[in-house]
């Protein structure tokens, strides 16, 4: 479970591949299922009909939010449950881990900070090679790099303003490895062009310490999913730049307004204002965010338990 593993939008390969793959799961495991399953959008016939055989090998499947329902319901003509993100049950490390990983930086306790997940975007989507493939292949050439010029001088632009707002310096959080995704490597360009803001760039491979790190931000800002999720769980405002609709999903999920900008908004580099104005929105908005990722984290246990057919740990029981 978990991931966007049933889309369309970065290759039409992908739900076939997935498809063939469980089929073939299934002839060597009679039990099978998925949990929390990231789904669409599933735009192409084929990319349903795989969806559609993938959900019948299955024995059991729940989705991840509603943006993941609507488009599974679709392609399989029947009620799919929604069993929320795993990452929602994740503790955070202990805070001295977030105070050591601060002093390693040279960033002094009490310093207000925006955190930044960014990765690589306005490569080639949709077509027949997925972009990871294509980068293992050596047919990527850097396309969209205009594009990602656009993208991160408005960011640039927008976290300057922020930050002289709230006094606060910019925290790069890049949460992804893989080289094909580039989310370190375009982390690290944006900071080279802040550099009044005195950036630091902080490659956390553990999610404990991810998420407690988390909890020390005024805000975060993510093209990724799970920095959104992990900082929830700490209750620090959200802002997502969104490339499909799961980051609407999530915000539903969470109770709140659509604080997300399209990344493919950024193309017309007219979002400086807009992203000033969300940050701000999100930063406004009183409701208590680590409450609703505590109830949100019941129900993803629940989910767990229904599925593997074991009764939730009573408290205090040894795990």
């Amino acid at each position: 479970g978990g991931g966007g593993l049933f889309q369309d939008d970065d290759s039409r390969i992908k739900m076939p591949y997935w498809a063939l793959r469980l089929l073939l799961l299934r002839h060597s495991n009679s039990e099978l299922s998925a949990i929390s399953l990231g789904a669409g959008p599933l735009h192409r016939r084929l990319s349903r009909f795989c969806a559609r055989r993938a959900y019948h090998a299955m024995d059991g499947l729940s989705v991840r939010d509603e943006f993941a329902r609507e488009w599974m319901e679709i392609a399989v003509g029947q009620p799919v449950p929604v069993v929320p993100d795993p990452a929602f049950l994740l503790p955070p490390a202990p805070e001295r881990d977030a105070d050591r990983l601060l002093a390693e930086l040279g960033i002094p306790p009490g310093t207000p900070l925006i955190g930044v997940a960014l990765r690589r975007w306005f490569h080639p989507r949709g077509g027949l090679i997925p972009h990871r493939l294509r980068v293992a292949m050596g047919l990527d050439r850097g396309q969209g790099g205009a594009e990602m010029h656009r993208w991160l001088e408005q960011m640039r632009r927008a976290l300057k303003l922020l930050s002289d707002e709230l006094g606060a310096r910019v925290l790069l959080l890049p949460s992804y490895p893989a080289p094909h995704e580039g989310d370190l490597a375009v982390c690290r360009e944006l900071a080279a062009r802040l550099p009044e803001t005195e950036p630091r760039v902080a490659v956390v491979r553990n999610p404990r310490q991810y998420k407690a790190l988390c909890g020390r931000l005024q805000l975060m800002i993510s093209a990724r999913m799970h920095p959104l999720i992990l900082a929830a769980g700490m209750g620090v405002p959200l802002v997502g730049l969104g490339y499909n609709g799961k980051f609407d999903g999530l915000f539903r999920m969470l109770g709140l307004p659509p604080q997300v900008i399209p990344l493919d908004a950024f193309r017309q580099g007219t979002c400086v204002a807009r992203l000033v104005a969300t940050a701000q929105e999100a930063m406004q908005w009183d409701g208590d965010l680590a409450a609703r990722c505590e109830e949100l984290a019941l129900r993803t246990q629940a989910g767990v338990h229904a599925l593997i057919g074991t009764r939730p740990q009573a408290e205090g029981e040894r795990p």
